[in-house]
């Protein structure tokens, strides 16, 4: 299943305010996992240096996403970004989105740092992006965000276990 097919998957049985049941839960803990292992790829570059922060959020965010806490999981996936870039020394966005350049993920990475922002920061004289509204009845926008965003982290958070070190070139 390709990256794109897994992302636009549907799930019929997402309800606002309901825990899905353990059958759903099952299957989005699956998907999460399928988005680990194309994150990590055949593994090339061995072990990697990570933070203390990163298995713990890593576990929130897979409980956010099986749950189907749609915007949640796109504010902890961008959070969890920033953690890992800024802890291998990437502080500011000019030196982050240079280095995810190299792995042709600046583009995501940035589409998802201004969603989330649309999300928080609302701009004077704008509607907002997220409205009771829309979390009622656009359910399947925020899921596709979701797992847009579950994908970014991901892939940028196991860029070590993928590539040699790259936080280190």
């Amino acid at each position: 299943m390709s990256l794109e097919n897994l992302i636009q998957n549907m799930d019929k049985t997402d309800v606002l305010g309901q825990c899905p049941d353990k059958n759903v839960w099952e299957r989005r803990k699956n998907q999460f996992r399928t988005f680990e292992a194309m994150a990590i790829g055949n593994g090339g570059g061995g072990a990697q240096t990570m933070h203390d922060q990163r298995e713990p959020l890593l576990l929130e965010l897979e409980h956010c996403y099986c749950s189907g806490a749609w915007v949640s999981t796109v504010l902890l996936s961008q959070a969890i970004i920033e953690i890992s870039m800024a802890f291998h020394g990437l502080s500011d966005w000019k030196s982050r989105e240079k280095f995810l350049e190299k792995y042709n993920l600046h583009l995501q990475a940035k589409n998802l740092r201004l969603y989330r922002n649309s999300l928080v920061h609302r701009l004077q004289n704008q509607p907002a992006v997220i409205t009771m509204e829309k979390i009622v009845f656009y359910r399947q926008e925020f899921k596709i965000e979701a797992k847009r965003a579950v994908s970014t982290a991901l892939q940028v958070t196991f860029l070590g276990l993928k590539y040699d070190e790259p936080y280190n070139a």
